[in-house]
Parts: C-alpha cells; sequence; structure tokens
C-alpha cells in the first residue's frame, strides 16, 4: 500500500484556522516534513474526523515554515487540535 501525504493549502469553506508547530519525531528534532504530514494526518482523521468533511489543510498569510495550518469545521475540533499541538 502506498500512502500518499501532501501538506498544500486546500480550497475549503471551513471558518475555523488553527496554526501549530509541527511535532518534532526524531531524537534529534529535525523536522522530517513526510513523516509529519502523515503524523498529522493520522491523527486528524482518528480525533477530529474525515479529511475535507471536517478538516482541510490551510495557510495563513504570516504562516513560519514551522507552522501547520488547519481549517476546521467546528471550533470545538479546533481548539482539540490546540490543545494536542500549540
Amino acid at each position: 500500500m502506498v500512502i500518499k501525504s501532501y501538506y498544500l493549502p486546500e480550497i475549503h469553506g471551513f471558518s475555523y484556522t488553527a496554526r501549530a508547530p509541527w511535532p518534532a519525531l526524531s531524537l534529534d528534532h529535525q523536522v522530517d516534513w513526510i513523516d509529519n504530514v502523515h503524523y498529522m494526518t493520522q491523527w486528524l482523521d482518528s480525533f477530529v474526523g474525515p479529511h475535507w468533511a471536517r478538516w482541510a489543510w490551510a495557510q495563513e498569510q504570516d504562516q513560519r515554515t514551522w507552522e501547520c495550518c488547519v481549517a476546521f469545521l467546528k471550533d470545538k475540533d479546533r481548539t482539540l487540535f490546540l490543545l494536542k499541538w500549540a
């Protein structure tokens, strides 16, 4: 099974956005983008709901390279995301 992970801003109608640092999954705190996108996608699908139905990748104008930005359908999902990752 081939897993494709992408972090590109998506067209969505979700009102609630949140930014948080990408998780450091390695011991040397090197950010591995492929692993982080895959890990974050799995977490969002498991705890928030389906991609494009409850959340989508987003981008904000002043976003830093070490931050991921996610848009949510519901504010409570944004709060859960921020409690876990911020």
